[in-house]
């Protein structure tokens, strides 16, 4: 583990609440937003709108707000470096699509680009459903309501009485079985290939790499990334194997800015969730 994490962790047990409640917000807030981006949320009469390049738009329903705003404001920098991505790319496979932002984001910069959108949670696949009947994009967007594994079948998670699912144990959960498909299966059963594979599923990142093996080796899609730190750690999983396993396939590293990094480097890190873009070289 990386001397940062360490620290973290000793700091998270020792240190009084007092303290860490501003340390905690100083390491969220990240860089502060800059005002030029192509992207930004704005209100006209109590509706909220997400404003994309080449005048795109987005009509925000009011149940997901909070998730728009996490998107395009707290994470900025995620959302500028997917929207780069994006650019010329055509097919997103959304790998832990939750209410459907990314998804709808994608589809929304174009009516030639289309989204396989995969979210086992039924709550989260309902509003993804509203979000993109209100802005008329269901017709580019599938939504597979299953986990995203290393094969299908079936697989044992974590659902909270809210809806959320993830692969590691909580005491206000309840274990069910989940139905699940390898993004290698789901390539043929689709017919086609993404140019973009968007990962968020809170510590399940190997088992979703590991299924999607002759997609990575033989396509090459880039890769946006989240790798959770602390559910990686629990799992025993080293979150520098993933990027290496990655590495192996032909990847290079970069964070959000576009500098290249190692996998050490990458996660190297006090915060929680790590985001990085892997391309083949």
């Amino acid at each position: 583990m990386a001397v940062r994490r360490t620290l973290t962790k000793i700091g998270r047990a020792l240190l009084p609440e007092a303290l860490k409640r501003p340390l905690r917000r100083r390491i969220q807030q990240g860089t502060p937003m800059p005002m030029n981006l192509e992207f930004r949320l704005a209100e006209d009469n109590g509706s909220f709108h997400a404003h994309l390049p080449a005048g795109a738009r987005i009509v925000i329903p009011p149940a997901i707000l909070a998730e728009f705003r996490s998107n395009f404001e707290n994470d900025w920098d995620e959302m500028k470096s997917f929207l780069e991505v994006a650019k010329n790319a055509d097919v997103l496979f959304d790998v832990g699509a939750d209410k459907g932002v990314m998804a709808a984001t994608f589809a929304a910069l174009g009516e030639n680009k289309k989204v396989t959108a995969y979210e086992p949670s039924a709550s989260g696949c309902q509003q993804m459903r509203d979000l993109l009947q209100q802005n008329d994009l269901q017709g580019q967007v599938e939504i597979v309501a299953k986990v995203v594994a290393e094969q299908s079948g079936q697989v044992a998670f974590s659902q909270e009485d809210c809806g959320y699912v993830q692969v590691v144990a909580v005491a206000s959960a309840n274990e069910v079985q989940a139905e699940c498909v390898s993004l290698d299966d789901e390539c043929e059963r689709l017919g086609y290939t993404p140019d973009i594979v968007k990962i968020d599923v809170e510590g399940y990142e190997w088992e979703v790499l590991c299924g999607a093996e002759k997609l990575l080796e033989e396509e090459g899609p880039t890769i946006c990334l989240e790798l959770h730190l602390a559910y990686l750690e629990k799992r025993e999983l080293d979150p520098a194997e993933i990027l290496r396993k990655l590495e192996r396939k032909g990847y290079s590293i970069q964070s959000l800015s576009g500098e290249r990094v190692s996998p050490k480097e990458a996660v190297n890190s006090v915060r929680q969730i790590v985001r990085v873009v892997c391309r083949k070289d």
